[in-house]
């Protein structure tokens, strides 16, 4: 009994002497992956040293910061370092802060997800709708309301020109071209649009319910909202003190420090310290935000990946599978500079990073791979795809078709390293449903290339013979003509600006035909010019051939 009892025991110590360096190496591997991840941090700055713009960067646990940094400049001279004091801009992270209000005024009663949201804006707010079925606030969380891409004017550089949210949102309303509920495409105006129903339920200012439930029980002094930042006066103050740079490290040379009219989707300007309370509450569910029911309602999935388990959006929250957990948070982009906020909810990890840098990517992406690791992600994905988040219909369709957002052909190599859900009809980012188009894209194509070389190839080919003809003083009626007809020609793309509506555009392509009749007959009558002449007068007919029927082809028929 004795030996059995002494066996017993030694077994018990020879297992606690296994155990407890095995818990103390494992003590030791945390230290020592926060002092590597810092090492690494650091590195990848100090690689960038010749980057002028600012960042600041805080990764974090529920218990302890484990990394912080100020790096980079604010003045145009890159003499004045970034510090605590600097205030810098979150774009569209604010974002976050329209869902935390729509869920606390959820848990107080006062706001139905799946309801109407007509049920609490103004009568005959919504002008644009054209589907019976309603938009909720989980629409609008889910970017899926089916609103097309806002193309109104988003900020103004001058105070004075400032006009309320409602205002706003009343004024320049896009049209709803899907059915709430069938297609993702990210929506600055829906955000804003989710911000104004809680100023409609609250009884006040968006800017002021979330300085008086959010920055206030966080203790968010230096953090403020409204668009022209009057709810804040050090960081009114503490903006004018930044300048922005662009990727390159280059100084922008444009005026940055402009006021963003819907200010619930990206005007949100505080220190990091400020910037990493918020995400702190997020991350350990403080009750100073919402109730553990709350949060566990808030972290739940409110849209998934279509025929998948995977969540896509958590309530406004976007859901990353491109690091080696899952990952939630926001990232967002001003004329200022960039943001993000990550949260892996698994291990209790977050990071926070604000620069001056336009894009961002630089810093955002590269830091948030050291920090979260990446995972590897070939996703076989091939053929011509649409943005929804796209304009479809009115006088802004033509400059989107030619110029920003048109069919992409879409394959493996470019959407290497990302998830992406492909179906029959689509795939899917976070953000962004992209819609399928038949092989007519390889068309569409071919025929933005030959406009762009066309157009090109007028300009040029115009400067030549005037600077030719000038040369030989020998610019005749003819040549200038010519000449003239090729300056048109080249800026037919004036044609899809913002400015002009649909038919001025129609009526320009119009007098391009009239006037290359005109062309045509001053051409023959008398001594003909050169032959150079000549070829370049044919050519600018066949670029006019070219740019009507892209016209026709995108604006008028097109996806």
């Amino acid at each position: 009994m004795k030996k059995s009892i002494l066996v017993l025991i030694t077994a018990l110590l020879l297992a606690l002497a296994l155990v407890l360096p095995v818990c103390a190496a494992e003590a030791d591997t945390e230290q020592w992956n926060a002092q590597e991840l810092g090492a690494s941090l650091d590195a990848f700055l100090e690689s960038k040293a010749d980057n002028h713009a600012a960042v600041a960067v805080l990764v974090f646990t529920a218990e302890d910061d484990l990394y912080t940094r100020y790096f980079g400049a604010v003045d145009a001279a890159g003499n004045v370092p970034l510090n605590e004091d600097h205030v810098l801009e979150w774009g569209s992270t604010t974002k976050l802060l329209v869902w935390i209000s729509a869920m606390q005024l959820w848990e107080a009663g006062k706001l139905d997800l799946n309801e109407d949201i007509r049920t609490y804006l103004p009568d005959g707010f919504l002008k644009n709708l054209r589907f019976d079925k309603p938009v909720t606030m989980l629409n609008l969380m889910n970017h899926n309301a089916g609103f097309q891409e806002t193309t109104f004017v988003l900020e103004v550089e001058d105070e004075e020109d400032i006009i309320p949210l409602g205002e706003y949102l009343a004024t320049y309303q896009p049209l709803q071209v899907f059915e709430p509920g069938s297609v993702v495409a990210y929506s600055n105006w829906g955000a804003a649009l989710a911000g104004y129903v809680v100023e409609c339920i609250a009884g006040e200012a968006f800017s002021d319910y979330v300085q008086a439930h959010i920055f206030a029980p966080l203790e968010m002094k230096h953090s403020a909202l409204a668009a022209d930042l009057s709810d804040n006066a050090y960081v009114r103050e503490k903006r004018k003190e930044f300048v922005s740079y662009m990727p390159d490290g280059m100084l922008s040379e444009e005026n940055n420090k402009v006021f963003i009219l819907p200010y619930p989707a990206g005007m949100c300007t505080s220190t990091l310290a400020d910037f990493a309370t918020f995400a702190k509450a997020l991350l350990t569910r403080d009750t100073r935000l919402l109730s553990a029911e709350g949060f566990e309602k808030l972290y739940s999935p409110s849209l998934m990946y279509t025929g998948t388990d995977k969540a896509r959006l958590y309530h406004g929250f976007l859901v990353d599978y491109e690091f080696a957990s899952p990952i939630v948070g926001h990232d967002g982009n001003t004329m200022g500079g960039s943001s993000r906020l990550l949260l892996d909810l698994e291990n209790n990890v977050g990071m926070v990073v604000l620069t001056n840098q336009l894009g961002g990517s630089v810093y955002r992406t590269s830091m948030a791979e050291i920090v979260f690791g990446t995972a590897d992600l070939h996703i076989p994905v091939d053929g011509y795809y649409i943005p929804a988040r796209h304009v479809f219909e009115g006088k802004m369709k033509m400059l989107y078709n030619l110029f920003v957002g048109k069919g992409f052909h879409i394959t493996s190599e470019i959407a290497d390293g990302l998830y992406v859900n492909v179906l029959p009809d689509r795939f899917e980012i976070s953000t962004c449903d992209y819609l399928a188009v038949d092989g007519s894209g390889v068309i569409l194509d071919v025929m933005a290339v030959l406009w762009m070389a066309f157009a090109g190839f007028s300009l040029i080919g115009g400067a030549v013979i005037a600077a030719v003809s000038f040369r030989k003083r020998n610019l005749d009626r003819k040549k200038s003509a010519v000449v003239l007809y090729g300056l048109m020609i080249a800026l037919s793309w004036f044609a899809a600006l913002p400015a002009v509506p649909r038919v001025a555009a129609l009526v320009y392509a119009i007098l391009l035909c009239v006037f290359g009749c005109m062309l045509a007959i001053l051409l023959k009558k008398g001594e003909k010019p050169s032959r150079f002449v000549r070829v370049y007068a044919w050519v600018l007919y066949l670029s006019l051939a070219v740019t009507v029927l892209n016209y026709v082809l995108w604006d008028l028929i097109g996806f």
